[in-house]
């Protein structure tokens, strides 16, 4: 957020911050703010922070002279660990205050919200990971960073719900170059229990929508990159819970019985569930 002072008769100081967490406090560890007079995030100084908050409404407390003209501010908040997935995250600034009182923030609500999104990046090795809600899937350097040359790693996802297979989907960015990478049903690589491309995946070609067929529901990763992986963006997928189909019950009729041939016997009937916001201008006079 960016909070613009005019004149220079008295020096205006930031004592605290007003946030409306939009009652999504149960889902967050801690709300910071932080401060620069330059639009500079990365040299910013911690203004105050709230630990756990409990209320929707909250106040970070700090002190900080502004400079005459332009000064940035940051709202970052951290997700608890234990966060649903798909969790919308959200807040909004409504007022800051000073010795003189408060001053109302009206554009302090940025349009948009985080959803909270669990993510496991492929490390070498083979790793089994359980799967109870949907997560985002990387290559070894994560979301934003290159794939590893040489990099080879195996990851088992194995459901955490009963009557759930593992499905597999590439989402924004698949460039592996003449790396390869198979899927298979199940937790053993093999030819038999190959799924998808019986080829592999390479390029930017990656596995759509692929539901393991295994009779646990797990499903297995495996891949090697090339020797110049390093110039690669890898891959963006996600890994989710599709529910199987349950399977008919076979029933047996069972044998009628007429009570006229069995007179001696009486008929009866039976009974057979890591985000920042950025704010514009605020002018403090």
């Amino acid at each position: 957020m960016e909070v613009v002072t005019e004149g220079t008769l008295t020096v205006k100081t930031l004592t605290g911050v007003k946030v409306d967490m939009k009652d999504t406090q149960s889902a967050v560890s801690k709300m910071s703010l932080y401060y620069n007079n330059t639009n500079d995030r990365e040299t910013a100084v911690a203004f105050g922070s709230v630990e756990n908050p409990e209320t929707s409404a909250i106040t970070i407390v700090g002190n900080h002279d502004l400079a005459e003209g332009s000064n940035y501010l940051w709202l970052t908040i951290d997700v608890k660990a234990d966060a649903p997935a798909e969790t919308a995250i959200d807040a909004r600034i409504s007022a800051l205050v000073d010795a003189a009182g408060e001053t109302a923030v009206e554009n302090g609500d940025p349009d948009g919200a985080r959803v909270v999104k669990y993510i496991y990046n492929m490390v070498s090795g083979t790793n089994i990971v359980t799967v109870t809600d949907p997560l985002m899937f990387y290559d070894d350097g994560g979301k934003d960073g290159k794939l590893t040359k040489g990099f080879k790693g195996t990851t088992i996802f194995v459901p955490g719900r009963d009557n759930s297979a593992v499905q597999i989907d590439t989402k924004s960015t698949f460039s592996i170059g003449s790396g390869k990478m198979f899927i298979y049903s199940g937790r053993e690589a093999i030819q038999d229990n190959i799924l998808g491309s019986v080829t592999g995946y390479s390029t930017t070609t990656g596995p759509a929508n692929l539901v393991s067929k295994a009779e646990d529901g797990s499903l297995t990763v495996v891949f090697e990159a090339n020797t110049t992986a390093s110039t690669l963006d890898g891959w963006e997928m996600e890994v989710s819970l599709h529910e199987k189909t349950p399977r008919p019950s076979r029933l047996r009729t069972p044998p009628t019985m007429s009570c006229a041939t069995r007179r001696t016997t009486p008929c009866s009937k039976s009974s057979s569930m890591s985000a920042v916001i950025k704010i514009q201008s605020v002018s403090l006079a």
